[in-house]
């Protein structure tokens, strides 16, 4: 988590629930010492559900597990963030303290408008929909020029949102009204409020393209893990990366036999590997997620080479990796000869890498 982000956890939708707060890595409660309405108006402000809010104590959305970060909550209702409050880090409470909210929403108030705020608006429900953000006492929409997962990543966090995060193009949940607000938005992902990302106010847009994201979405994948793709068996394909839980491919500007190599060490394939390029395995989808490769043939994950993760590809540069190349040869030899046997793991064993 992100240093001051905020979450609700244990309610019946996303607008309730105990509150948690992201301090030193880590979600941590709130002890309900001198919890107030304007400690919770400041937690609903913050999280983009305007500011009215009903405090709860005596852990009446559950008692959370691990860290109580924060104690003596005294904010006076005004500030953009629970963390600037005043408060103690040190505590004399128990889980049965834990300090909840319950956000009172009202779409169609202006009043709930404070700068950097943001909600999501024209979704299925409260994780997904069209980015609306505050600027200058207005809500107004965000263009999706240059829209993409790190954006979307950081309104998901700024939300309390755990998970992977989807970014929505194209009006995909319906076109907004009134300003757009933020154009050509450049986060890097790691931004505890999207108005601190790199953007620029004027535009070129329509509501056409009011981008939106889905948050909570349960990862395809594990970081840094890999696949092959497109092959006629599993030993071969079009190489494809984990990263931020979603599955990418490679492009193949430099990629040689030492980076194949280590994909197949990975994969559990030995160590010979044969490179090939020009998605001779097909043409992937979706992100390309690392680009010059440069591998020594010695690292133990494909992720540990030198790379970049921007690039100039596109999907008809897709990388590719065909493995365990001596013990392919030594099946069609042996088969043609017919003294192969299937079942004698030991002719297998000798050709491990």
């Amino acid at each position: 988590c992100t240093y001051g982000n905020i979450r609700l956890v244990g309610g019946s939708n996303a607008n309730e629930g105990r509150v948690e707060v992201c301090l030193n890595g880590a979600w941590g409660t709130v002890c309900d010492d001198d919890w107030s309405v304007s400690n919770a108006r400041v937690v609903c402000r913050q999280l983009g559900f305007g500011s009215n809010g009903t405090p709860y104590s005596n852990a009446y959305y559950g008692s959370g597990t691990g860290l109580i970060v924060m104690d003596d909550v005294h904010c006076d209702g005004t500030e953009q963030a629970l963390v600037n409050c005043q408060h103690t880090s040190y505590h004399n409470c128990d889980h049965a303290e834990d300090a909840g909210v319950k956000c009172i929403i009202n779409s169609t108030s202006t009043s709930d408008c404070t700068y950097g705020s943001i909600r999501l608006v024209g979704g299925s429900n409260a994780t997904e929909g069209r980015v609306e953000v505050c600027i200058n006492g207005a809500w107004g929409t965000v263009c999706d020029d240059d829209w993409g997962t790190p954006d979307a990543a950081v309104v998901c966090s700024q939300l309390g949102i755990d998970g992977k995060s989807i970014a929505r193009t194209h009006a995909y949940f319906g076109a907004g009204t009134g300003p757009v607000n933020m154009d050509d938005v450049e986060c890097t992902g790691n931004e505890g409020f999207l108005v601190n990302c790199t953007y620029i106010s004027s535009h070129n847009c329509g509501h056409y393209e009011d981008a939106g994201v889905t948050c909570g979405v349960q990862p395809d994948c594990n970081n840094t893990d890999i696949r092959l793709v497109g092959g006629s068996n599993a030993n071969e394909g079009r190489v494809e990366v984990c990263f931020n839980g979603a599955w990418g491919t490679v492009c193949d500007d430099g990629w040689d036999n030492d980076d194949a190599a280590v994909v197949c060490r990975q994969l559990g394939l030995g160590t010979n590997g044969v490179s090939y390029s020009r998605a001779y395995y097909g043409s992937g989808t979706g992100l390309i997620v690392m680009d010059d490769v440069h591998c020594d043939g010695t690292e133990q994950a494909l992720v540990n080479c030198q790379h970049t993760g921007d690039h100039n590809c596109n999907h008809n540069e897709d990388a590719g990796v065909s493995g365990s190349y001596k013990f392919k040869k030594l099946l069609t030899t042996a088969t043609a000869n017919d003294d192969y046997d299937d079942g004698d793991d030991d002719d297998h064993d000798s050709y491990d890498e």
